[in-house]
């Protein structure tokens, strides 16, 4: 689950603040940590399973992406990128691909 959403328009309202309140809860994104392996976000959640070492550590270089209509330049040409990256493209020649097309877009 990356989101969740509850309607303010539900005829449940004490059921759905009672959801809302346990998906964003310690106990709730521990469940979820152990059912999907998402790293929960809290800083008073650990986890310390080898699949969640490496993107734990490059957190610490970490910053939030911009809300900013000129992101979807970088989703399109990223996506291009990785899709032809695993296709067997040449690395480096589709991430300036990609690169070029961002700066294109300014």
């Amino acid at each position: 689950m990356r989101l969740a959403f509850v309607s303010a328009y539900t005829d449940h309202e004490a059921e759905a603040r009672a959801f809302a309140d346990f998906i964003t809860s310690k106990a709730g994104l521990e469940k979820r940590f152990a059912i999907t392996g998402q790293i929960p976000p809290r800083k008073d959640i650990t986890v310390s399973d080898p699949y969640s070492a490496g993107i734990l550590a490059q957190a610490k270089y970490a910053f939030p992406m911009p809300s900013i209509p000129q992101i979807g330049t970088y989703w399109s040409a990223m996506g291009a990128a990785f899709a032809a990256i695993w296709d067997g493209k040449d690395v480096t020649e589709q991430l300036n691909a990609a690169a070029a097309a961002m700066e294109s877009a300014k």
